[in-house]
C-alpha cells in the first residue's frame, strides 16, 4: 500500500479565508485532544488524517512567522553613509541683511554695540577685514591698518562737521562801528538784522 505525498497549499493567515480559519483551528482543538484511546476508533483515526493536512499550514506559519521574529530581533545594520559632497558655507548675513563675509552675525551685532563711536560704515569696513583675514572684529579693531583708517575717517567727518554748510549764505561783511556810541533803537535794529536777515 503506497502514501501520496502531497503538499497541501500553504497560506498564511492573512491570506486565509474565515472558513479556512477556521476549520484550521478546529483540526488543531481535535489534534491537541487527541488521546491514545482514540487510535482505535478508525473514523477519528480518519478525522486526524485529514487534520495532519490542515495542521501542515499551522507547521509552515509558525516556521514563516519565526524566521521573521528572527530577522527583526537581530541588531539593525547600519546602512553605508553617502559621500557628502563639500558645502560652500554660505555667506552670513547681519540681521539689517548686510554680508559680513565669514564673520558671526551674532559677533557683528556685539561688535557695533560695543563701539557705537564708530559709524556703520566703518564697522562694515572692520567687519568685512576682520572676515577675510577670519578673525574677530575686536582683534581687527586693534590692528595698525584698522586704527589708521579709523583716524582718516574720523578727520574726514571733522572736516566736514566743520566746513560751512553749502545753503548757508555768510555776510557780505561786517560794518566796522563802534557800538559803545549807538542808541537802543540802533542796538535793536542790527539785533533783528542779524536774528531775522532784515
Amino acid at each position: 500500500m503506497s502514501e501520496e505525498t502531497t503538499t497541501p497549499e500553504v497560506k498564511l493567515e492573512d491570506q486565509m479565508t474565515p472558513e479556512e480559519l477556521q476549520a484550521q483551528t478546529e483540526a488543531e482543538d481535535f489534534v491537541v485532544g487527541f488521546k491514545d484511546e482514540d487510535y482505535e476508533d478508525p473514523d477519528k483515526v480518519e478525522k486526524l488524517k485529514g487534520a495532519q493536512k490542515l495542521l501542515a499550514t499551522t507547521i509552515h506559519q509558525k516556521r514563516h512567522y519565526r524566521g521573521k521574529v528572527e530577522e527583526l530581533s537581530k541588531p539593525a545594520t547600519p546602512a553605508k553613509p553617502e559621500e557628502k559632497k563639500p558645502e560652500t558655507p554660505a555667506t552670513p548675513t547681519t540681521p539689517g541683511g548686510e554680508t559680513t563675509n565669514q564673520v558671526d552675525p551674532y559677533k557683528v551685532v556685539t561688535f557695533r554695540q560695543d563701539h557705537p563711536e564708530l559709524s556703520r560704515d566703518v564697522v562694515k569696513e572692520i567687519v568685512e577685514y576682520a572676515g577675510s583675514l577670519k578673525i574677530d572684529p575686536e582683534e581687527a579693531l586693534a590692528k595698525p591698518l584698522v586704527q589708521s583708517m579709523i583716524k582718516n575717517a574720523q578727520t574726514a567727518e571733522d572736516v566736514a562737521d566743520a566746513s560751512t554748510a553749502p545753503e548757508y549764505r555768510g555776510t557780505s561783511g561786517t560794518e566796522k562801528r563802534d557800538w559803545s556810541t549807538a542808541t537802543p533803537q540802533e542796538v535793536e535794529a542790527q539785533r533783528n538784522k542779524i536774528m531775522y536777515g532784515g
